[in-house]
Order: structure tokens, then C-alpha cells, then sequence
């Protein structure tokens, strides 16, 4: 039987001007918080404290820099203000904005402030980080505001909630502006170099049936593509910057394919209008940010996330395009497994010396990209973890609550053997790493996995509060409701106790753990109960009475 004939949805166009980006809009649009949430969307390797707290400090560095430059550039009489655009759970500007609020007696004395703008084309997300409780005291502080802002669509115009518009010349400060992830998802087209001529590609793409005029973003599945190759000097842009930097590559690669970030660039248009040509703006992507990084007879193919997608972006092609503004750019090391640049518009190198060397001592000399492979070989191995390096592991992390969710079930069976000074050490690594935590309504439960270790390390009061964390967040079950019951058990505390494993049978009838400490829990409490009446009764013996064993697992 012949295969049904598949219908033409587009027919060699550039890949930025694929319907493949207006699915990917609505994806994102649709599917809010829940796109990061339920892992979809990678995330953690952009917003993980150590690279959110290097950013923090590096615009820290700069802040002060431009205050007490000759002229001043930086003025007090109003707050710097920061935008990240695309910033999906919010993760990212929790960790910034942590790191800068622990930086507050270095800045706020020098007569500085700040406002971040949280922003995404997604109301959804704005929605979400609205209701945050972890975003609560920075709202209350003024340190954050909100924006429902596309730059693609809304250019040089923000308008945050409640507050006058940022446009351009509206500040009397330059601008900050975080970008991790998110030049690798808009549009871009992609050229190769072969035998000294230049290709652009176009993309065929056919469904199974003909598309709605608004076709649901889950339709990205069942898309074919085609890439065909056509003459690169067919395609002008119109726009002398960009039209010189594609002659730049095609005249400087000799073997490649690459990226061509034409959206990149009209966003890179609007923020420099934003920002009056004052301008730092931090990103981390995955992409070359060096000419020896382009290469290769095959190119990237397009890397699916749900019903949404990425494609490498070029930061070497943004910073590049910064340079020829009159600015200059610091990238990451070449190779690293994310390129990591900070560009800067209206200042020149000599101008923010310390701004660079704060660079150098974060990014270029514990590039945080580099932490994740590091982390890796330990999620691997099947050994179990020594608390020294767990708590090592955790503080070069900056306190990152990943490295506990990761390895906690490695450290736990050795942390009871601890010694009292290393338990506490090791407590105090969990409570520096909870203050991380951001949920975005994942469905691992991180607060039960710090419960659990606390537990091993008798910190009953700990544990029963991440324990409580757990059931606020994913709810009522079992093993956690049990968990609570132990740790009070553990404080002698029978009475207290006796109702969580009550609820740990109602939640689950038949649940063997919270059924053995049940009936001892009753039988203790019977007898305290019955000594208080006539201290005839002698009740059991601690030892009798102490539960065994470990807090019960998910």
C-alpha cells in the first residue's frame, strides 16, 4: 500500500522565514511555565546560581565603575535599569537578584539602585512570576517589576506594571540587559561555505494534511523538512551592518556552515535604540562565539523541545555586530559547552577596567558551563559521594539546590555516621542551598530529597520543614506525612507524632512504615497518658520507644 501524499506547508523559503518560528511563538505562548516545568525546555545550565551570581557581581562591578567615572556616567538620581528578555520560569532573575541583595551593603552605600524587568512575550509567565512567593520581598523592595514584552514584535518600547515606559532616551542611566537562551530561538537563517562560494539554505517542509490557518503548535511533530541549497548573494538584507558581517563570513570561512542571526540582530536594533547606545548586555547560548569554532561539512539539525525547538545561535555574529557599532565584547572561552559574552555599547575597554577584570575572576576563571560535566561524572558513578566533597561540590556550585536533588540519595547513607561538626557543616550547606530554590512546578520533589538528608543528619526541625515544603508543593503522600510523624517521634514527641501516621495510613491504608510506628506511637502515648492519671503505670523504656531505621523514600 502506497503512502498517503503529504501536503506542501511551505516550499524553499529561508529558515528565518519558516512557519517553523510562528509555532514556535504560539508554543511558547501556550504553554507558559509549564514549558520549563515539566522539562521541556532546558533551563538549569542558564540559571543556575553560579552563573546568575556572576552576573550579578559583574553589574555590580560596572554600576560602581560608571559612578565614579570622570565624567560620572552612572547617576544615583534614579535606578540602573536591568532587562532580561525571554526569562521563561523566572529562574534565572531569582538567582541575580539573590546575589545582588547579598551585594547590597557594597552598592546601596555608594548611593546606587536598581530595577529589574522581568519580561516575556508570554502572559502566562508574567502571570506566573506575579504570584511567586520566592519573587515577594524583591517586589515589595522595588527591586523587581514585570513586562509583557516581545522585542521581535514590540521594539524599543517596554512598559513595566505600573511604571512610565522605558524608551529610548527615558533613562538618565545606561541599560542592562540579560539573554540567556534566547537568541537560539528566534529566527535565524543558516549558510555554508564550500569551494569558495556561499549558500544559504531554504526549507521545504510538508504535513500529513493541510494546516489550519492558526495550526496548533503539536503539529511541529508531524512536519517533514527538505534543505535545499541557493545562491548566498541572492539574499541582501537590506541594512549595511548586517550585509557587511555576511560578507565577512563568507569571505573568512573557508569550509562551514553557520548561523546568520537575522532576528539577532533586529532585536540587537532595538535594544541599542532602548538603551540611547548605553548598553551591557550579558548572554549565555549554545553557538561559536569564535571564528575557529565554525566548521563542519554537516550543519546542526533543528533540536526539538516538546512541541517547541533551538537552533545554535552565533554570538560571535552578535558580537561582531556590537564591534561595529563602535562598542566591544568579551566571550568565554572557545569551546566551552556554552558561550557566554558580555557586550558593551557607549564605553570603550579602557573606560571599564574593573568591569573586565571582574570578568576574568568569574566567567573566564570558573566558567560556569564548565561546572555541569564536572557534576556529571559524580551523577554517574554509581559510588556513593563523601559529605567533604558533597559540601565542596555544593559551595563551588555558589549553593546550587540542583547539586542536592542530583546526589542527595549518594550522600545519605554516610551522613549519619558523620561526626556533629561535619553534620552541622553539612546542615548549613543544605539551608545556603535551600535559599536557592526557585519551584517552577516540576515534578521531581526537591523539598522531600532535602528533607530526607536532614533527617540523616538529625536535624529534626530542618527536616520537617522542607518535609512541610514537600507537601505544599506536591501535595499529601505517604511517606512524607510519615516523615513528619518520625522526626517528632525522635524528640520524644509521641503525642505530636501520633496524627502524621494516622494521616500516612488514611493516605495510604496498608502503608507498612507509618502502621509499625502507629501502633508504638498509641502504645506510648496510652502509657504517658495513663502515668500522668497514677504513676502506678511505668511507661516503656526510651530504648523500647525509639524509632530505627531511616526517613521513609518516595
Amino acid at each position: 500500500m502506497s503512502e498517503p501524499k503529504r501536503v506542501v506547508v511551505e516550499e524553499k523559503v529561508p529558515l528565518s522565514r519558516s512557519i517553523l518560528w510562528e509555532l514556535q511563538r504560539r508554543f511558547y505562548l501556550g504553554r507558559g511555565p509549564r514549558a520549563w516545568a515539566d522539562g521541556d525546555v532546558p533551563s538549569w545550565i542558564t540559571s543556575n546560581p553560579l552563573l546568575g551570581g556572576f552576573y550579578a557581581e559583574i553589574v555590580v562591578t560596572w554600576a560602581l565603575e560608571g559612578l565614579g567615572a570622570e565624567p560620572t556616567t552612572v547617576k544615583t538620581d534614579e535606578p540602573i535599569t536591568i532587562v532580561e528578555l525571554g526569562a521563561g520560569s523566572g529562574m534565572l532573575a531569582f538567582r541575580f537578584l539573590t546575589r545582588l541583595t547579598e551585594l547590597a551593603e557594597i552598592w546601596k552605600p555608594a548611593g546606587l539602585s536598581f530595577r529589574y524587568v522581568l519580561t516575556d512575550l508570554a502572559q502566562a509567565n508574567v502571570d506566573f512570576w506575579k504570584q511567586h512567593e520566592q519573587f515577594s520581598p524583591f517586589f515589595e523592595s522595588g527591586l523587581l517589576t514585570l513586562a509583557r514584552y516581545d522585542p521581535l514584535a514590540d521594539g524599543a518600547a517596554v512598559y513595566p506594571d505600573g511604571e512610565r515606559p522605558i524608551v529610548a532616551g527615558s533613562s538618565l542611566n545606561p541599560m542592562v540587559v540579560l539573554a540567556n537562551y534566547f537568541f537560539d530561538s528566534i529566527p535565524t537563517d543558516l549558510v555554508k561555505v564550500e569551494d569558495g562560494r556561499a549558500w544559504v539554505a531554504r526549507l521545504s517542509t510538508t504535513a500529513p494534511h493541510k494546516l489550519d490557518a492558526r495550526p496548533d503548535p503539536a503539529v511541529i511533530g508531524d512536519l517533514e523538512h527538505t534543505w535545499t541549497w541557493h545562491d548566498y548573494e541572492l539574499e541582501p538584507y537590506g541594512d549595511p551592518t548586517v550585509d557587511e558581517l555576511a560578507r565577512f563570513y563568507t569571505e573568512n570561512l573557508a569550509s562551514a556552515h553557520f548561523p546568520f542571526p537575522v532576528a539577532g540582530f533586529e532585536v540587537m536594533q532595538a535594544l541599542d535604540e532602548l538603551s540611547a547606545g548605553r548598553l551591557l548586555i550579558l548572554t549565555a547560548d549554545k553557538g561559536a562565539n569564535h571564528l575557529s569554532r565554525f566548521g563542519g561539512t554537516e550543519h546542526k539539525q533543528i533540536v526539538r523541545h516538546g512541541n517547541g525547538f533551538s537552533f545554535d545561535a552565533n554570538p560571535d555574529a552578535i558580537g561582531r555586530w556590537i564591534v561595529a557599532k563602535g562598542g566591544f565584547v568579551m566571550h568565554n572561552a572557545p569551546g566551552s559547552p556554552l558561550s557566554i559574552t558580555a557586550g558593551f555599547l557607549g564605553a570603550t575597554p579602557r573606560e571599564t577596567t574593573a568591569t573586565r577584570l571582574a570578568w576574568r575572576r568569574t566567567i573566564d576563571a570558573r566558567d560556569p558551563s564548565e561546572f555541569y560535566p564536572h557534576l556529571k561524572v559524580f551523577i554517574d558513578q554509581k559510588d556513593p559521594v563523601p559529605a567533604s566533597l558533597f559540601t565542596t561540590l555544593l559551595r563551588e556550585s555558589a549553593w546550587d539546590p540542583y547539586v542536592v536533588s542530583t546526589l542527595q540519595k549518594k550522600v545519605a547513607g554516610k551522613a549519619r555516621k558523620l561526626s556533629s561538626k561535619r553534620r552541622q557543616k553539612l546542615l548549613e550547606s543544605l539551608r545556603r542551598a535551600w535559599r536557592n530554590y526557585f519551584p517552577i512546578g516540576e515534578k521531581q520533589d526537591v523539598p522531600f530529597l532535602f528533607g530526607t538528608l536532614a533527617f540523616e543528619l538529625q536535624a529534626w526541625d530542618d527536616a520537617r520543614l522542607w518535609f512541610e515544603a514537600s507537601i505544599a508543593q506536591h501535595g499529601r503522600g505517604a511517606a512524607v506525612l510519615h516523615n513528619i510523624g518520625l522526626t517528632l517521634a525522635k524528640e520524644d514527641r509521641w503525642d505530636k507524632a501520633l496524627p502524621w501516621f494516622r494521616a500516612a495510613i488514611e493516605e495510604q491504608p496498608g502503608y507498612k512504615p507509618a502502621a509499625k510506628f502507629l501502633a508504638l506511637a498509641e502504645k506510648v502515648v496510652a502509657a504517658e497518658a495513663a502515668q500522668r492519671a497514677d504513676e502506678a503505670t511505668v511507661p516503656e523504656t526510651a530504648d523500647d520507644a525509639t524509632p530505627g531505621g531511616s526517613a521513609a523514600e518516595e
